[in-house]
């Protein structure tokens, strides 16, 4: 069923792209959207989506036009993890998995717990144990 919604948002991004400046580009993208969302009753999601399959064809035919909008393609949209630790069995020692984050581990170990007693364990958690 097309309702005509990605022609009208591509008329809508392509009549607001002169005002884009005094907007600011989520200013931009908000007009754009609400003016969807107002003229078809679509959600945001519905309306994100045209607009950003309009983005995308304007990259194509005109980069110049919409330099700067929309993500970056080369930053990080996530904190790196630097917390990273092994999870090993508490009887034996074998190794389960390496290199997951340690909240990851931790909800592992206590997931493999029969009556308080975890089958598995964070291996540089049995060191510090074994030390003490």
């Amino acid at each position: 069923m097309n309702r005509g919604i990605r022609s009208y948002t591509e008329a809508r991004f392509v009549a607001l792209l002169p005002k884009r400046e005094t907007l600011g580009d989520t200013g931009f993208r908000k007009k754009v959207m609400d003016a969807a969302i107002a003229k078809f009753g679509i959600s945001i999601a519905s309306a994100a989506t045209a607009y950003n399959n309009v983005l995308q064809a304007m990259k194509v035919e005109n980069p110049r036009a919409v330099a700067g909008l929309g993500r970056n393609p080369t930053s990080k949209t996530s904190k790196a993890i630097t917390d990273l630790v092994t999870v090993i069995k508490a009887r034996g020692g074998d190794l389960v998995v390496a290199g997951v984050p340690r909240k990851t581990a931790v909800d592992l170990c206590a997931a493999s717990g029969v009556k308080g007693r975890p089958k598995l364990v964070i291996q540089e958690d049995l060191e510090e144990l074994e030390e003490e």
